[in-house]
């Protein structure tokens, strides 16, 4: 994410719901007067130069809840053009694709976001089941030159 996230943990507990005010009908944010209660906690792993890798435990499952609260807490996801740093890349991209200038912008193609482990029980036999995915080497790339730059 842009940013240096703080130390520790953070937990955010917000409430999303549309967004009246954005450029994209479909974007949700977080915020007080939210219509479904969403709670993140937040740790941070490491940060280089002005990049932060954190990871993200969502208590509730609410579509595009760890976008939301960190872009309303100022963190926002790098390579996100819905909720990062600026909505308007998403708009260019449903135009003209993935341009050299959003490139430059974004700093990754896709969203730096990555479920490395997901938990859940099983619906017919109700076993535990957890699913690992290695982080994509994409992301591993990104945040090793970011060290070196920093």
């Amino acid at each position: 994410m842009h940013g240096n996230f703080p130390a520790g943990e953070m937990v955010i507990d917000l409430p999303l719901g549309r967004d009246g005010e954005a450029a994209v009908s479909k974007k949700r944010r977080a915020w007080p007067g939210g219509t479904q209660s969403a709670v993140t906690r937040f740790k941070k792993v490491l940060t280089a130069g002005d990049i932060s890798l954190v990871q993200c435990y969502p208590q509730t499952g609410r579509q595009n809840q760890i976008r939301a609260h960190l872009l309303t807490a100022g963190f926002p996801i790098v390579g996100d053009k819905l909720y990062g740093r600026d909505e308007n890349a998403f708009l260019i991209f449903i135009k003209q694709g993935f341009t050299a200038e959003l490139a430059s912008r974004l700093l990754l193609p896709r969203s730096a976001l990555h479920s490395a482990k997901l938990t859940f029980l099983h619906p017919r036999n109700k076993k535990e089941m957890i699913i690992r995915a290695p982080l994509p080497r994409m992301f591993s790339n990104f945040i090793r030159s970011q060290r070196n730059q920093s």
